[in-house]
């Protein structure tokens, strides 16, 4: 009699779904099942999104599904075939002497993050210090051309270096390099190294988003999707990735309108006003500003992550549509209406087809 919530890949097809629920109750033998599809348990966690677009970074694929009136896109729906391992095989190159053991350990490690170019200017290196490297094996040595350049004495350099070494509580991106330890109990150095490797799968997850949203006809859901950006997967919950994707996706999509298409715009909304004579409380006012522009998007922000459940915010939530599946799952089946579920007897009057028949 325990009921049984299944989290669905928008990938299964009909098929797969109906071969699921007839397993589910000829050999499981559950009494009360339902699918719920992964991108909308993950808008529960978020308290109901109606319209949004889910981003699920995971290890070989990141998985993006709009939804639209609480329901997923399937056909909008898009994976790409780059997660986790592709930072890996990034990181890789820049840091060989590393084993593939070490390269992962690493990128979980506190020292790992994605920097935002304010601090990338502010940290150790510099800004500049970040553009590809033409020697990867130069990872722990001194930017001589950078001493140099700086205009500063060396011996005060390598004297701030080695001090910075010895402090605690000092901000990661102002050491040359930090550590972390290894599965073997190994002190690893890394230089700043570990700061990138994450661009060009945040680059491509942009790119991807523009082609999926672009086919979106409706103005005001777009807008509003635009608006509820849901980065989750575990690797999300590295420092800086989600942020740096949202700087990513506000540098290739957000429209800002050009002050004289504004200002013609404005002007032909008033003299429309005033052809019909009819006073308007507004004329005059920053109201005028707030008329729609015919374009999407203008703004593009993360969805705000939910603040109860003090437990998942401790831990991360990378697998945030676990959490709403749980919520889901009290809704659905902690009452008497079985609306939401297939039971035992609809599936025995209908079969397997039972479960389109049910809304979630």
């Amino acid at each position: 009699n325990i009921p049984f919530l299944l989290v669905s890949h928008h990938s299964w097809t009909r098929s797969h779904i109906e071969q699921i629920t007839q397993y589910v109750f000829e050999l499981l033998e559950i009494n009360s099942f339902m699918i719920l599809p992964f991108a909308l348990a993950t808008t529960y966690a978020f308290g109901s999104l109606q319209n949004s677009l889910v981003i699920d970074v995971g290890l070989e694929k990141t998985d993006l599904v709009p939804i639209l009136d609480y329901t997923p896109i399937g056909f909008l729906s898009t994976t790409l075939r780059k997660g986790s391992t592709s930072i890996n095989a990034e990181l890789k190159k820049l840091l060989p002497h590393l084993t593939s053991a070490q390269i992962e350990q690493l990128k979980k490690s506190d020292i790992y993050e994605v920097l935002s170019e304010d601090d990338k200017k502010n940290s150790f290196f510099g800004a500049d210090a970040f553009e590809p490297e033409q020697d990867p094996d130069a990872e722990g040595a001194l930017d001589v051309a950078a001493i140099v350049t700086s205009g500063r004495d060396t011996r005060e350099i390598l004297e701030e270096r080695e001090r910075k070494k010895n402090e605690t509580n000092v901000n990661n991106t102002e050491l040359e390099t930090n550590s972390f330890v290894d599965s073997e109990g190994n002190e690893v150095s890394v230089g700043k190294q570990r700061f990138q490797g994450c661009e060009p799968l945040i680059k491509q997850i942009s790119l991807i988003v523009g082609q999926v949203l672009s086919q979106i006809d409706d103005m005001h859901k777009l807008r509003s999707i635009w608006e509820n950006i849901l980065v989750v997967g575990n690797t999300s919950m590295i420092k800086g990735f989600k942020e740096a994707l949202l700087v990513q996706l506000c540098k290739d999509h957000l429209i800002i309108e050009p002050d004289s298409e504004r200002q013609l715009r404005e002007q032909e909304a008033l003299s429309q006003a005033a052809l019909t004579k009819k006073k308007n409380k507004f004329m005059n006012t920053p109201f005028m500003h707030s008329l729609e522009y015919l374009q999407a998007p203008t703004i593009i922000k993360l969805a705000k992550f939910p603040e109860y459940f003090p437990e998942w915010k401790k831990h991360g939530y990378g697998e945030i549509g676990f959490l709403g599946a749980q919520i889901v799952s009290k809704q659905v089946f902690g009452h008497n209406n079985d609306s939401f579920f297939v039971t035992r007897e609809k599936y025995e009057r209908v079969g397997p087809s039972a479960v389109w028949d049910v809304s979630f």
